[in-house]
């Protein structure tokens, strides 16, 4: 399908337009890495070097990064792999794992693994900007608690998360904690080895790297048990040959990110101040929300005073059809009839948690877009308002 409309494409929290140094790159390391000739050790070469990329990107030793295809799949190996090791390695019939309200659902799904039957799943609530309750979530922890799992920044509202204080809570406690943070990366600066966190999640897509390609950071001396078996590969805690193209991109991606984080931040930060500028002098009634929380440079939510979610839908429907590319909460769940679990544990409505929109600026961007994309919100808005009176 050939398409020549013009997009302003703000949804960069769903995903990133791949670096150029990237784009129309072909296999360049076809070889399986695990082969003893030539080509494979090639790839084994690149397969490593990448590894120290991606480790010095976040702080950590290469030996404590395992490479995934996802960031779902890195999280269901950091949560998942913890209950395997506690209760049926360790033989525990008794544990709980912590997690906030507002996690991505690779996380908060991960209770209906009929496998952890019997494992207690708790949930921290948040404060009405979507700000985890530290207090809440320290009385949560018992001595069965094995995990606390809480993103470093939500992906529908940008929402900053206390992380190392959350980190330094579990290590007070005893308790492992996985820090999910695959939006946060390359907008916070964080090394893991200045704050406790035991595992850790980092995605290539979204940060301007290929998809296909992630991983999952592993301290030295946590054991975690594999959910897949097969071959040796990342010292034996996930199995398959590995995506090497898509790993060389997201060692890629990394280094840019490192070499570039301010300006891309500051790029991010006068993208949102014009944006909000002209949405409050065009839209002065639009809610924003996690407005009283340190958010994400580069992310805004928004939610508009619908009557009913036909309305809604067809607000976002005048959208696209306008040309602004925008998510209605997470990406992934914005095809769901459900209203935004992380809108909704911030004490939204049903209604306005259902209609928020997730504005997402990435570096391609240009500050005059920022209000046309004003315009078009406001135009597709009083044509919703219009039929309404009609």
């Amino acid at each position: 399908m050939k398409d020549e409309k013009k997009i302003i494409y703000f949804d960069n929290n769903s995903t990133t337009r791949p670096l150029k140094a990237l784009r129309g790159r072909g296999c360049e390391y076809f070889a399986n890495a695990s082969s003893y000739h030539w080509p494979g050790l090639k790839s084994r070469f690149a397969l490593e070097t990448a590894r120290e990329k991606v480790a010095a990107f976040i702080g950590a030793r290469p030996s404590e990064i395992f490479f995934t295809s996802s960031g779902s799949e890195a999280n269901n190996m950091a949560v998942g792999g913890v209950i395997n090791q506690f209760k049926y390695f360790a033989g525990l019939d008794n544990i709980s794992v912590i997690m906030s309200a507002v996690e991505h659902h690779s996380i908060l799904n991960i209770s209906h693994n009929p496998a952890f039957k019997g494992v207690e799943f708790k949930i921290a609530p948040v404060d009405a900007n979507g700000v985890v309750d530290l207090l809440a979530l320290e009385r949560l922890i018992t001595p069965s608690t094995v995990l606390v799992s809480v993103m470093m920044a939500n992906n529908e509202t940008g929402a900053v998360m206390p992380f190392e204080k959350i980190g330094g809570l579990c290590a007070e406690k005893s308790v492992l904690f996985h820090c999910d943070a695959v939006c946060a990366s390359a907008k916070i600066k964080y090394d893991v080895s200045k704050f406790n966190c035991d595992l850790l999640t980092v995605s290539a897509h979204k940060m301007y790297g290929p998809k296909g390609a992630a991983c999952l950071y592993k301290k030295r001396g946590v054991t975690l048990t594999p959910l897949i078996y097969g071959g040796h590969q990342e010292n034996d805690l996930r199995a398959g040959t590995e995506n090497l193209d898509a790993i060389d991109g997201f060692a890629l991606a990394c280094e840019e990110a490192g070499r570039n984080f301010g300006a891309n931040n500051r790029r991010y930060l006068e993208l949102k101040t014009a944006f909000l500028a002209s949405l409050k002098a065009k839209m002065p009634g639009v809610k924003i929300n996690g407005a009283g929380a340190e958010t994400l440079a580069n992310t805004v939510s928004l939610s508009f005073d619908f009557k009913d979610e036909h309305e809604s839908n067809a607000f976002m429907f005048n959208l696209d059809m306008m040309g602004l590319a925008v998510s209605r909460g997470a990406a992934c769940a914005s095809s769901a009839n459900a209203p935004s679990h992380a809108l909704a544990a911030m004490g939204l409505d049903p209604l306005m948690a259902a209609s928020a929109v997730r504005v997402s600026f990435g570096i391609e961007n240009e500050i005059s877009e920022t209000e046309e994309a004003v315009n078009i919100i406001r135009a597709a808005f009083d044509l919703v308002a219009s039929a309404r009176k009609a």
